[in-house]
């Protein structure tokens, strides 16, 4: 009996000590575990952010860089970079952080959103990417091929898991007694989250709209579901729903382009953008750019007359030449370069929203008054940019006519995307084919081109997969020219 005791005395002796020395070696500094609130504003705010619009705006012709060779501008595109996958990493490690806590559902519904961002963004800009088996890397139930060496999905597969990632938000959200602490876009407003997450299904429906012949997408019908079934299924009803993310003035978390010294010397406004505000006679324009030099203290900075766009299909020497003169517009320098807070990013605006429902409208796939959608898409953008007071004026100016609605809309889409939305303007243009863009002496190619080559890391590490995702599009090469599923439309 003495010999029991003491060996349960012992192992109660080595319990307890083993214990302590996990106890003293833990390092509160780098704790193994981080709840999902303590992620949540930084996947916020590197998913949300404007983080590429120097290239951006070179390439559908809002910007015109003089002086320097600009690759984005003469469309001698760069390989692509898969840096959305680190912020995928962070998101995932907040779906982890989820696990088995209902109360967490609201954090989890917003991964899920978050991933859809960064994957859509992923697919418009390459095709086929890794998706059902991306980010497995710390998942040790898998293989280690699928772990490190993932395939890539196809771009429709891809849409229907993201369509569906969004559904999942949409039922988690449903529960508006959840909270959400670290939300640096609602302030833990659940009713928004799930408005959001289904007016960005209406986003990429309506980006789908050469698809509607497809039997597994649908994309009209889908659209017209949520339309007529705002209980279940509520969409942003105002522009103060709308998800925009605000800068701060901050190490790390200022407006992108604050000091940008390339931005601020080398850029005017392009003619393609700026023709068309003179010919609305926007006074968004006014807020886009700066009178020409040459015009200062001849012409008041709110005539247009005082506006001149470059033309970025010019060669470069000629492009800096005409900059040179003083008879061209440099982009406002005052509100792209100078504020370190800038404007807000745009996520997913209500101006967009309306956008979309007045397109659907025109294309016969919802029962909707595409001339209201379009003038509220105005309204609230006109609000965003301090232009209120022209409002009235501008829509019967430029009143919705159904004989070409659907180029009025994007024109609008066009404008509303000025130092916005990233590539989301090359995404639409690629679909729609607006704006036209002249391709001439400027330029490397003939045409706008329509993806990024994939990263020269998946050359190094997954080039196996790789080649195999460019044999299943029918690209020739991995070229910038080369359509994906999406644009492929015989």
């Amino acid at each position: 009996m003495k010999k029991i005791y003491c060996l349960l005395f012992t192992v109660w002796v080595m319990t307890l000590f083993s214990c302590q020395v996990e106890k003293y070696n833990a390092d509160p500094n780098n704790p193994m575990t981080v709840s999902p609130q303590v992620l949540l504003p930084d996947v916020l705010f590197y998913s949300c952010r404007n983080g590429n619009e120097r290239e951006c705006s070179l390439l559908t012709r809002y910007t015109v860089g003089v002086s320097d060779i600009q690759d984005w501008q003469t469309y001698n595109l760069p390989r692509g970079s898969f840096s959305q996958y680190d912020q995928l990493r962070n998101i995932t490690k907040m779906q982890e952080a989820c696990a088995g806590n209902p109360q967490n559902n609201a954090y989890l519904a917003i991964a899920h959103i978050l991933r859809v961002h960064n994957f859509y963004t992923l697919t418009m800009l390459y095709g086929d990417v890794p998706y059902s088996e991306a980010l497995q890397g710390e998942n040790m139930d898998k293989p280690v091929e699928e772990r490190f060496y993932p395939s890539y999905d196809r771009q429709k597969s891809i849409f229907i898991g993201l369509l569906n990632e969004l559904e999942e938000a949409n039922q988690l959200l449903k529960d508006e007694s959840l909270t959400i602490e670290g939300d640096i876009i609602y302030e833990g407003d659940i009713k928004k989250w799930r408005k959001l997450a289904n007016s960005y299904k209406l986003k990429i429906l309506i980006m789908l709209s050469n698809r509607t012949d497809d039997a597994d997408l649908k994309p009209a019908e889908a659209f017209a579901r949520i339309i007529a079934d705002p209980l279940n299924y509520p969409i942003f009803e105002s522009e103060e729903e709308q998800a925009q993310l605000d800068y701060l003035n901050s190490q790390g978390v200022m407006y992108p382009c604050y000091n940008d010294l390339d931005m601020r010397n080398k850029r005017f406004i392009g003619d393609v953008i700026c023709d068309l505000l003179v010919s609305l006679k926007d006074p968004r324009l006014f807020v886009f750019a700066q009178p020409a030099v040459s015009f200062s203290g001849e012409i008041p900075a709110d005539d247009f007359r005082a506006y001149k766009g470059l033309d970025a299909s010019k060669a470069l020497t000629d492009v800096s030449a005409d900059a040179a003169t003083g008879e061209y517009s440099r982009i406002n320098i005052n509100r792209y370069t100078s504020d370190p807070v800038g404007e807000p990013a745009l996520f997913l605006s209500y101006s967009e929203l309306m956008l979309a429902k007045a397109e659907a409208a025109v294309r016969g796939w919802i029962s909707a008054d595409a001339s209201l959608c379009y003038q509220e898409a105005i309204r609230a953008s006109f609000n965003y940019y301090g232009c209120e007071a022209d409002y009235e004026d501008y829509v019967v100016r430029n009143a919705f006519d159904e004989n070409r609605g659907l180029e009025q809309i994007c024109q609008q889409r066009y404008i509303l995307f000025f130092m916005q939305g990233d590539y989301e303007s090359w995404f639409h243009t690629l679909r729609t084919g607006y704006p036209h863009i002249e391709c001439g002496k400027g330029q490397m190619v003939s045409q706008l081109p329509y993806r990024l080559r994939y990263p020269q890391n998946e050359i190094d590490v997954n080039q196996e997969h790789m080649e195999e995702a460019l044999s299943a599009q029918g690209f020739q090469e991995d070229a910038s020219d080369q359509k994906p599923w999406i644009f492929d439309i015989m």
